[in-house]
Parts: C-alpha cells; sequence; structure tokens
C-alpha cells in the first residue's frame, strides 16, 4: 500500500519503510477468517491507503458491499472509485455504520480514535448478527515504520472494549506483523 503512517505524531512513508502489504497481511486468509464472502456487507475502518478495499470488493461481490469509513479527511482510501465500495465519515456522534453490515473490519484504525470505546458502541449500535473483526499491530513488532509501542492497543485492552457491548471472541489469526481477533454476537 501507499500512504503514511503516524509515528510518534509524525508521518512516515508506507512505501519506502514497510514492506509490500500483501506480503503480511494475507487477505487471501483473513478475509475468510473474518467470514467474508460473496454477498456479505462489510464496513470498515482503518484502511487509509484504499489497499483492502480493493480485496473486500471483489469477496463480497456483486451482491455485497463495502463501506469504507474514515476519521480524517486527509485519507487517501477514497481518490480512486471502486466498485461497491462507499466512502462515510466516522465519528462516535455519527459513525456511518449501515444497519445492513454484518462484518465490521476495523484495521488498525482504533489508534486515532480520541474515544475508542464510544466509537465501538456507537458503530456496533444494535447490529445483529454482527462479526466484528479487529486486526492491530503487535506490540513486541521492532520496526521503523510502526508506531510507538506504547501506543499499540494489545489484545485484552481490545476484550475490554468489546466484550461489555454483548460480543464473544471466537477465533485469534496469527500474521507476522499484527494479531487478528474475531468477536461475534
Amino acid at each position: 500500500g501507499s500512504g503514511t503512517a503516524a509515528k510518534g505524531g509524525k508521518p512516515v512513508s508506507n512505501t519506502e519503510e514497510r514492506p509490500p502489504r500483501d506480503t503480511w497481511q494475507h487477505t487471501d486468509e483473513l478475509l475468510p477468517f473474518f467470514g467474508i464472502e460473496a454477498g456479505t456487507h462489510v464496513a470498515v475502518l482503518g484502511d487509509g491507503t484504499g489497499f483492502l478495499n480493493t480485496a473486500l470488493a471483489s469477496a463480497v461481490g456483486d451482491k455485497g458491499s463495502v463501506t469504507a469509513l474514515y476519521t480524517t479527511p486527509t485519507t487517501t482510501m477514497c481518490d480512486t472509485p471502486i466498485p461497491r465500495v462507499t466512502c462515510a465519515a466516522t465519528s462516535v456522534a455519527s459513525p456511518g455504520v449501515p444497519e445492513s453490515t454484518r462484518v465490521l473490519l476495523v484495521v488498525e484504525g482504533l489508534r486515532p480514535l480520541q474515544d475508542r470505546a464510544g466509537w465501538l458502541k456507537a458503530a456496533t449500535g444494535s447490529i445483529q448478527p454482527l462479526t466484528l473483526g479487529i486486526v492491530e499491530l503487535k506490540r513486541g513488532l521492532n520496526a521503523p515504520w510502526a508506531p510507538p509501542r506504547n501506543e499499540r492497543i494489545n489484545k485484552n485492552d481490545v476484550r475490554g472494549m468489546v466484550e461489555p457491548l454483548g460480543f464473544e471472541e471466537k477465533a485469534q489469526h496469527k500474521l507476522p506483523f499484527q494479531h487478528a481477533i474475531r468477536f461475534e454476537r
């Protein structure tokens, strides 16, 4: 992917320092892990470059949809239109997650939010059934392009935010640089 990632409040290039995303994010494993298939309605937060939007649009096919949520207007994910992908701003007051959503995928998208638990509560609302997929950088990862360890969200913090919302952890998937957790309710 391309774009920037915040490191200590300063943007750093993803393209020059980060390995090619398809070599470590394993979307061919990740999307089925979260139950994303033809006909699925997905909302995704955190795909600032749009890398996942293309894979998601292909996976959901003509009968599915992808709502790409963004927290900042500087994101590049919506610069090029992708069939079946709609872009929407998100906030605690207006999360932008359609009621038809069956998978809410958050890929390194919690860190920039001021009120993470509040956003998750608002975004998931009363949507049922709902699979919540959380993908965050591993705390132990030592890479120049990654945000500082103290800014990363660990698995226990994630559990503490989503379990009070009625979600149950169903599975974890190991990726080279990230942890992926599937919750359902």
